[in-house]
């Protein structure tokens, strides 16, 4: 988990180092702060270091200093997408983080690089040769990302608290929202429970044009559900996705965890992941052996109880 946080428009430096301190707990293995030189941008993140963990410093920039960005979250295909774009010439300084994948990415394909994301994340970039602030959100919405346009100044966070620390923007209840939440136990759609405040919705992107002000959020993906006629092999195939999904949800991290299923995980994914090879394969079964049984929980329960 970490977190971000940035400010468009006149603002003064301590804002954004306050939005910042607030979401420590997001990261507490490195933090940064970039200024623009005109001071009219202001980018901050709070980082736990999950890949690449001795560089990745954020914020980021390219070589030439043009592009900015502030991530959060993992691209589970940055390792894939890395090759290309070093044989289109780009040159990386870390040796495997994905936030400078990202990066180049973006230099590269523009907002068209969402296409080819596979992960969780949340990430603002300052473009300065577009004079705007792109952003995006993952499909699934795993990583937040509230912002607020108001008073001729444009704020996001990971946080809604980040926000709050703002004087421009107002402690001030959205009654339709409290509503929702009072009805659903929960804000539906991009709404939030103060006033002037939205998130990002999942699966959509936003650009800010630091010349005009104006902001526009559109949406890059759309799920779509597969036919029965265009399966192939049906049973075999079923957990084919799921298993590529496992495999680069888990290739790079640096503490490995596995809390398999009962059922699936015994019955779809272990025996799939020897197929990958006998080293994987290995892994995953001596991850299960570790496992405590369902008998032997209730074994632990008993001792406990039991004088």
């Amino acid at each position: 988990m970490c977190g971000i946080v940035g400010i468009a428009g006149q603002h003064d430096r301590e804002w954004v180092h306050r939005m910042n301190t607030v979401i420590t707990h997001r990261g507490p293995d490195d933090h940064g702060e970039y200024r623009s030189p005109e001071g009219l941008v202001s980018l901050a993140m709070r980082r736990l270091s999950i890949i690449d963990l001795q560089s990745g410093h954020q914020p980021m920039s390219n070589a030439d200093g043009s592009i900015w960005i502030v991530f959060n979250g993992e691209i589970f295909n940055a390792p894939e997408i890395r090759p290309g774009l070093e044989r289109s010439g780009h040159r990386f300084v870390t040796s495997n983080s994905d936030t400078e994948v990202l990066l180049h990415l973006y230099e590269e394909k523009g907002p068209a690089a969402l296409e080819d994301l596979n992960g969780m994340f949340a990430f603002v970039i300052h473009d300065k040769k577009r004079n705007v602030l792109f952003g995006a959100r993952d499909r699934m919405g795993i990583k937040p990302l509230y912002c607020s346009k108001t008073n001729g100044r444009f704020a996001f966070a990971s946080e809604l608290k980040s926000l709050l620390t703002l004087p421009f923007i107002e402690r001030e209840i959205d009654h339709q929202s409290l509503f929702h939440y009072m009805t659903l136990l929960y804000v539906p759609d991009e709404a939030s429970i103060i006033k002037n405040v939205h998130r990002i919705p999942p699966g959509h992107q936003f650009t800010y044009d630091l010349n005009t002000q104006k902001l526009a959020v559109e949406k890059y993906w759309q799920l779509r559900f597969e036919t029965a006629g265009r399966r192939q092999h049906g049973h075999e195939n079923r957990h084919e996705p799921q298993l590529r999904c496992f495999h680069a949800r888990y290739a790079n991290r640096a503490r490995a965890l596995a809390r398999l299923h009962q059922s699936v995980g015994r019955g779809a994914v272990i025996p799939r992941c020897h197929r990958q090879g006998p080293e994987r394969g290995a892994w995953f079964r001596d991850a299960k052996r570790r496992l405590p049984t369902r008998n032997a929980r209730h074994r632990r329960r008993r001792r406990r109880v039991d004088p």
